[in-house]
């Protein structure tokens, strides 16, 4: 489960550079730029390609081209659906889909990212709401959200930097599978 190239190294640099500068943008600018995001993407398409070739075979058991692509399928559809509910920003659906394309499949690497990723979330949501004194109204917003789609802005509502909670749990997920 180490490095065994230089393009796979790359893409290890690329991903813990991508969730640094993508969670001090979002704690100091509550803003994902597109030239992170999507420099991400590309870069994560390419160096997969060129660290495990472009084919399916194997596809879980190191980096290609076609576990990049499966993963940001994977990571976009499922962020989409909470941009469409209005959950999440735009650029928290292309910040998950450059860690996704990155991260590929191998070690089912995109897959704990997402998983971690939202744990932390969860957590910082609920220690947002505990801090606010509105536990009770905000899982019953939370609940809510599951059936139909979620209020933009106004008074009272609660907004945590995802961007923050991605990067946490991508390195989390990077921890567990490359470090631990």
């Amino acid at each position: 489960m180490g490095i065994e190239s230089i393009p796979d190294l790359l893409r290890h640099v690329t991903l813990l550079t991508l969730a640094v500068v993508c969670a001090y943008t979002d704690l100091a600018r509550r803003r994902l730029y597109d030239r992170a995001t999507l420099t991400g993407i590309a870069a994560g398409l390419c160096l997969n390609a060129a660290a495990g070739g472009v084919g399916y075979p194997g596809m879980t058991t190191g980096p290609g081209l076609a576990g990049s692509l499966a993963a940001l399928g994977c990571g976009g559809l499922v962020f989409l659906w909470f941009f469409l509910r209005g959950g999440v920003t735009g650029g928290d659906v292309k910040y998950v889909c450059a860690v996704c394309s990155i991260g590929g499949l191998e070690h089912f690497f995109a897959l704990r990212a997402l998983f971690l990723s939202s744990l932390v979330g969860g957590a910082m949501a609920l220690a947002l709401m505990i801090q606010k004194g509105v536990m009770l109204p905000g899982i019953l917003k939370a609940l809510k959200f599951t059936v139909q789609p979620a209020s933009k802005g106004g008074p009272g509502s609660l907004a945590i930097p995802y961007g923050l909670a991605v990067s946490l749990g991508t390195l989390w997920a990077w921890l567990l599978v490359y470090v631990l």
